[in-house]
């Protein structure tokens, strides 16, 4: 997995949800990790899971009244927030009140209010994603990807 990546945690039952913005992240050149469809047969889901979380650039949280209810959504979080290079983006589909644990972990990050308008909270995900990824040099135009780094004088030659 690279670090570029987008892991997205959901509630299984929310499946839809997290598979629209998989989808829209990835139309936008923004690969994305999503459970079950990363996993390779035959692997155990914590362990995949585990990796896919610790190798992530960015940890993409479906923040509902039922994932936020839900272990295996802490768990990713508190996996997440132990990664020191992972950015966490709360992506926020119901209006709800915090539960104590999801004050404690989110209070600090920006918020992705999905219940209010979902197209422009998937639009402000793609662009602040891709404001943080590395630029590619394919999609540099040739004269800057042609340019030669000019060679530093040294101070003797004064």
């Amino acid at each position: 997995m690279k670090k570029n990546q987008v892991f997205i945690s959901y509630k299984s039952e929310e499946y839809k949800d997290a598979k629209r913005v998989k989808d829209y992240l990835e139309a936008r050149g923004i690969e994305c990790w999503l459970a079950p469809d990363s996993i390779a047969g035959g692997k155990a889901h914590s362990g995949e899971i585990t990796k896919a979380i610790k190798s992530s650039r960015f940890f993409v949280l479906m923040l509902s009244e039922k994932s936020q209810k839900s272990k295996d959504v802490l768990r990713e979080l508190t996996l997440a927030d132990e990664c020191k290079d992972c950015i966490i983006l709360p992506y926020i589909m119901d209006n709800l009140d915090l539960t104590d644990e999801m004050r404690y972990y989110l209070s600090i990050f920006q918020h992705y209010k999905a219940y209010e308008d979902v197209e422009k909270a998937l639009e402000a995900l793609a662009n602040d994603i891709k404001k943080e990824l590395p630029v590619d040099k394919k999609d540099l135009p040739e004269k800057i990807k042609k340019k030669k780094p000019q060679k530093k004088r040294s101070q003797n030659s004064l």
